[in-house]
């Protein structure tokens, strides 16, 4: 008998111990305390602290179940209403996939508006793909070559790569555009396969300053080697989508 009230103290004493750590994970452990500085910053409309709030909420859960979601796409929301651009690109881009909130075209060009208006030019290449793709909007690829030239002069590599994506596939009349350069820009933020695509247009341009050695003809060398810019990149294109 005395053995079992031993062993019933002893788990007792375990479930107060682990109780007693809980509490003071949440409340202060540096961690804790590290939260509570940023909800505060954030109730102050501190957007920057809501997207990091909402980055901490996400990392520090082991299973992203609804109600965790729901917890940093809140703190999310905030930032992008207190006018966080990148904020407002992943609500946008979640609705546009449908990835951790619900498909809705209507609500991802809204808030990618948002964003690329706030001047976060990810928002800008992925309202290209609405127009490009006629996602929730008309077919408009002018529209969506606009989207994507802000997007890419604002720095983004996402931009780029769709922008010379649609000149590579003789969408749009590519006079004074280097193609090169932008999948170079592309690369350098290590988008999809870009610095592939680099790689052939470098082996195409090396192979069309050669001198003919067997036709004598600088035009027989150029028809030999595809062409143009657009027929050297063609197969690293092949089988790739917007993403």
């Amino acid at each position: 008998m005395k053995i079992i009230l031993k062993f019933l103290i002893l788990i007792v004493c375990a479930l107060v111990f682990a109780e007693v750590s809980m509490f003071y994970d949440n409340n202060y452990s540096p961690e804790a305390k590290a939260l509570k500085r940023l909800e505060e910053s954030c109730d102050q409309k501190d957007a920057a602290a809501c997207l990091e709030l909402g980055d901490k909420y996400r990392h520090r859960s082991s299973r992203l179940s609804a109600d965790v979601l729901e917890k940093v796409y809140a703190y999310v929301r905030k930032a992008c209403e207190y006018g966080s651009g990148e904020g407002c690109v992943r609500i946008g881009a979640r609705y546009r996939v449908g990835d951790e909130l619900p498909q809705d075209f209507n609500l991802a060009r809204e808030y990618l508006q948002k964003g690329c208006d706030t001047g976060a030019p990810d928002g800008c290449a992925v309202l290209g793909h609405l127009y490009m793709n006629g996602d929730g909007v008309p077919r408009e690829p002018e529209t969506a070559r606009r989207y994507y030239q802000k997007s890419c002069d604002g720095g983004s590599g996402l931009g780029c790569y769709s922008l010379g994506r649609i000149y590579l596939a003789n969408d749009f009349d590519d006079a004074g555009i280097s193609i090169k350069d932008l999948f170079l820009k592309a690369c350098a933020s290590q988008i999809l396969d870009s610095c592939e695509i680099v790689r052939k247009l470098a082996e195409e341009e090396r192979f069309m300053k050669q001198e003919p050695q067997l036709s004598g003809s600088s035009e027989n060398v150029a028809d030999s080697a595809g062409g143009s810019d657009r027929e050297a990149a063609q197969d690293a294109l092949e089988g790739s989508k917007d993403k």
